[in-house]
């Protein structure tokens, strides 16, 4: 695993591997944010998760976007905080719950849709960000080398969503 995470962290500028016994972490270290890659044991689907989990400079409000299913319809936040977003192929797949609603605005004037779209590809996708906190999560673990494009498509995403979350936030 650890050649494995040594290619994908030669490829990303910022990125590098710190070794800690027999656990490798990916980390970031850009200008407006640092974070790492986690990937996560089993769940309750009996599948792992992997996330990029940054901490930005400035913080900025709550919000949440998930892929629409049952679990996210029941379990969700309150409907006084959901955002209701134009009808389009995004808000047919995804809810947006937040509790500033300028800061939802800013992110989604950015054309952001596109890119949690193609997050669409990956097992349940969630993105919560909350003060100064960011993290995009899926559910499949990519830890495995046979897994490496995946992981590359989904640092990609996440990358991006994060840069756009520092652009809004400053």
């Amino acid at each position: 695993m650890c050649s494995y995470l040594k290619r994908i962290a030669d490829l990303k500028p910022g990125a590098f591997l710190f070794i800690a016994g027999k656990s490798p972490t990916l980390l970031y270290a850009r200008e407006e944010w640092i974070g790492k890659v986690v990937f996560g044991g089993s769940n309750d689907d009996g599948e792992g998760t992997t996330s990029l989990e940054a901490i930005i400079k400035h913080s900025c409000g709550r919000l949440t976007v998930s892929k629409k299913d049952i679990m996210t319809k029941t379990l969700s936040w309150p409907d006084k905080d959901k955002i209701i977003l134009p009808e389009s192929d995004f808000s047919s797949k995804f809810t947006v719950s937040c509790t500033v609603g300028g800061f939802a605005d800013k992110i989604f004037s950015q054309n952001i849709h596109s890119t949690i779209m193609q997050l669409e590809e990956f097992k349940k996708p969630l993105i919560e960000i909350e003060g100064k906190s960011v993290v995009i999560k899926i559910n499949d673990e990519l830890s495995s080398t046979r897994k490496e494009a995946e992981l590359k498509i989904f640092l990609e995403i996440a990358e991006h969503i994060v840069d756009a979350v520092v652009q809004q936030a400053a």
